[in-house]
């Protein structure tokens, strides 16, 4: 990948929309936003170094929008294995993205010139445009700005309070010896996790590389509060010695924490948001970039249409934008995930099993839409009560649990209250 250096003048011509971002999510809306004839300029600290973050996503799914296959790997089923006696093998094709092969191909529609290296530290909003400035000096102009930069940024208006529930995990890709691994990709593996009781329940996300490696990866999938990941170092030793698996030094290491319930933007505002930024990470699986994918184009066809249109305030472009960013079926179907999540955060290893087991025995169609977010409210609510009564005991309690201490958040995805009932019942 070329170096990038450049830095815009102070002086700068107004471009259509300023995106403050380099991540998979700021790259694929730049992209589309490109595609479709408008005027992008990205400004992030870094737009050279390749991602570090290992992307998974259905194969199907990635194909399926047309951003071909540049994968680090691919498998045509993945495995849940959730003790010695129950797994499901889910015949769907998983892949993982090659991560500088993708930032390589959404870069190469960006002239040099709309590349700018830079540390935002201030947006300003005025009635022909918006103004972005950076540590380094430099001052940017755009008729619209997104915020993609994956956190919580200081000119992004969102609802009070902070992340809560965090999806934790400690990978290492490494040359191992043994075969108690399966090939191919594992989606889950509690059978080794240890006893119930030991603290929130953990499990073995695997899988084999096309170069002969092998990523392996503790992960919680949901907690209050964020496990160490120390913690998640000491278990994946343990398991792999466990196993019988001897294994070279570390490769590579990842290290991720990610918030589930990030707080929500208000809703609209001009200062516009995208990727996790925008809360896009599905609350019951971590999952966001195959999301943000099929986004982008539904997002940029709202910027191009606004801004083409003559007369109209950037307030008005503003606010349809928001609206193609979170339509309010896709609000109400995240409040029930939010519901799914914050009574998952409280399963311990044995329900945590048992979930899943049922989970994983519904139909393709509907287990696949719930993890893809495909699924509108009037799929999903059947999905989630089927759950509910295939389930025991302790995950009806669980559940129920939730509803009871959360009925704002259930009753507003279900009767389909407005975007600003909705928005607030998911703080």
């Amino acid at each position: 990948m070329p170096s990038v250096t450049h830095t815009a003048p102070r002086n700068a011509p107004t471009v259509d929309v300023i995106i403050a971002g380099a991540g998979p999510a700021a790259l694929l809306l730049a992209h589309a936003c490109r595609g479709r004839g408008l005027d992008v300029a990205v400004v992030a600290p870094d737009l050279d170094t390749p991602w570090t973050a290992r992307y998974a996503v259905w194969q199907d799914e990635w194909t399926a929008l047309g951003l071909g296959q540049d994968f680090a790997g691919a498998w045509p089923r993945a495995l849940v294995r959730l003790d010695a006696h129950r797994s499901h093998l889910l015949q769907r094709p998983y892949a993982t993205l090659d991560n500088p092969a993708l930032q390589r191909r959404l870069l190469a529609r960006l002239p040099e010139a709309r590349r700018v290296i830079g540390h935002v530290s201030a947006v300003r909003h005025h009635h022909d445009r918006s103004t972005v400035q950076t540590v380094e000096g430099a001052e940017l102009h755009g008729r619209l700005v997104v915020d993609a930069t994956g956190g919580i940024q200081p000119w992004t208006q969102r609802h009070p309070g902070a992340p809560t529930a965090f999806q934790t995990a400690w990978g290492v890709r490494v040359n191992t010896t043994g075969d108690a691994l399966p090939g191919g990709a594992t989606l889950m593996d509690f059978s080794t996790a240890g006893p119930p009781g030991a603290g929130p329940a953990s499990f073995l996300y695997s899988m084999r590389l096309p170069d002969g490696t092998t990523f392996l990866e503790e992960t919680v999938l949901v907690h209050r509060p964020a496990i160490a990941h120390a913690v998640l170092r000491n278990r994946l030793e343990r398991r792999l010695q466990h196993l019988g698996i001897v294994r070279s030094e570390p490769l590579e290491i990842e290290r991720c924490t990610i918030p589930m319930d990030m707080p929500l933007p208000l809703m609209p505002q001009r200062t516009l948001a995208f990727g996790a930024a925008a809360g896009y990470v599905h609350p019951a699986t971590g999952y966001m970039v195959g999301y943000a994918a099929r986004m982008a184009p539904t997002v940029a066809d709202a910027l191009a249409d606004g801004l083409s249109g003559r007369g109209r305030s950037l307030d008005s472009v503003a606010a349809d934008a928001w609206q193609a960013i979170w339509p309010r079926e896709a609000l109400r179907t995240r409040a029930l995930y939010l519901l799914g999540a914050i009574a998952a955060a409280r399963f311990d290893l044995t329900t945590t099993r048992q979930f899943f087991d049922t989970f994983f025995a519904l139909p393709t169609p509907q287990w696949s839409g719930y993890l893809a977010r495909s699924l509108s409210v009037q799929q999903l609510a059947p999905v989630m009560l089927r759950i509910y009564r295939r389930s025991d005991g302790s995950i009806r309690r669980a559940l129920r649990a939730e509803f009871i201490r959360r009925p704002a958040l259930g009753g507003a995805a279900l009767l389909g209250l407005g975007t600003s009932t909705l928005m607030a019942a998911q703080r």
